[in-house]
Formats: C-alpha cells, structure tokens, sequence
C-alpha cells in the first residue's frame, strides 16, 4: 500500500509541475517578439525541466548512535543525517 501511495504522489508532483510549465508556455507563445526557433527552444527547455524535477542534494546518511560524540558538523545548512544501521537499512 504505502508503494502504491508514494507511486500516486510522484505522479500527482509530475502534473503539477507539467501544469504550471503549460501555463508558462502559453506565456512564450503570446510573446510576439520572440521568434519561431526561439520559442520552440524555450517550450523543449521549459517541458524537460518540469518532466526531470527538481535535483535536489540529498543528506549524506551517517551510521553511528545518536549520542555518540563523534557526529559530523556542518555549518551550512544539514548536509548530514545521523541515523542508525537500522533506520539506514530503511531508507531507499
């Protein structure tokens, strides 16, 4: 079940992002300055980057206990997550 539900969110994330890219599209269609070759070019930069998504970095998972003293600092941002081997083993 829970594979079914994360199946439909990633594919509900796609039509929105798809949606929201339309609507640009129509805004450099309704741009008379631009011309054919350029607009063709906007729409295919506009459509793959909505069909690809977002990349963004992922925390770097690190095995160790949670109080142990030994966990990595950052200081900008959280680039690290402290999990356990478990939790480790969880995660896909």
């Amino acid at each position: 079940m829970k594979v079914i539900e994360a199946k439909y969110r990633k594919k509900k994330r796609l039509i929105n992002r798809m949606n929201k890219a339309k609507v640009a599209a129509e805004a450099v269609m309704a741009n008379d300055s631009l011309t054919p070759l350029t607009k063709g070019r906007e729409l295919n930069k506009l459509y793959s980057k909505a069909r690809s998504g977002s990349k963004e970095p992922r925390k770097k998972l690190v095995v160790m206990k949670s109080h142990a003293s030994g966990a990595p600092r950052s200081k900008t941002g959280r680039k690290f997550k402290v999990v356990d081997r478990r939790l480790k083993k969880d995660v896909r």
